[in-house]
């Protein structure tokens, strides 16, 4: 599965940028066991947000493309659907999932 997203860039800095990845940091720690939070990093972490560059993009074009293994025969699908299930990982899952949403 990709996406592909065409538009205009602009670069984000200074407060704009820290703001972003504050909200992106809040929104995926708070399902961590011991979630983090910017504000409390040590502040020789915080100064790595130097190094970062940070853009927007306003979208005008979105582009989907999906290769989830529709030319294999139905007992192919069904054991790729399995073997996925069983790697117990978050992204095998979410396949296996959309795998079966799609169906066969």
């Amino acid at each position: 599965m990709s996406v592909h997203i065409s538009g205009k860039s602009k670069i984000i800095e200074g407060e704009m940028l820290w703001e972003a990845v504050r909200r992106l940091t809040d929104k995926y720690e708070k399902m961590a066991r011991e979630p983090i939070s910017l504000a409390t990093l040590p502040e020789s972490v915080q100064k790595q947000m130097n190094g970062l560059v940070g853009f927007e993009i306003s979208i005008e074009k979105v582009e989907a493309s999906f290769k989830l293994s529709q030319n294999r025969n139905a007992k192919d699908y069904e054991n790729i659907i399995q073997e996925l299930s069983q790697l117990g990982t978050a992204t095998s899952k979410l396949m296996a999932e959309e795998l079966r949403k799609r169906g066969k």
